[in-house]
């Protein structure tokens, strides 16, 4: 599943595969904030071990006063990772604030409960 097609709100819950080649420009989708983000980052900061996570959610921030340090988390569920731009990424629609990812779990996602909700199923934004 292609993270550029995540929608326009402040958040917007994507489901997404840790492995995910960053490289996605064919997959389609919404251009825009989410993918002008895409071409700027400079790789992501993973705060857990990502191989134990089959997928994890993806938020995208459209208003983070910075390009590299960790992106404030207010959301359900725990905060496993954030993007970090390059020097050179533009001002989202507000000068000094820059659109970054979030990359979370839910506590009933199978990584947090394996005999849980989604033993062998995902999330139906995994569609």
């Amino acid at each position: 599943m292609c993270p550029c097609r995540a929608a326009r709100s402040r958040w917007s819950s994507r489901l997404v595969w840790p492995h995910w080649d960053s490289d996605c420009r064919t997959a389609g989708g919404r251009m825009g904030e989410e993918l002008r983000a895409l071409e700027y980052e400079d790789g992501i900061v993973w705060t857990e071990d990502v191989e134990r996570f089959d997928y994890v959610r993806q938020s995208v921030e459209l208003s983070v006063s910075t390009r590299r340090r960790p992106v404030p988390w207010t959301g359900s569920g725990r905060r496993v990772g954030y993007s970090v731009l390059r020097p050179d990424s533009p001002d989202g629609d507000v000068p000094g604030k820059f659109t970054r990812r979030v990359f979370w779990v839910k506590d009933y996602d199978r990584s947090e409960q394996p005999d849980g909700t989604y033993k062998t199923s995902a999330p139906s934004e995994s569609s």
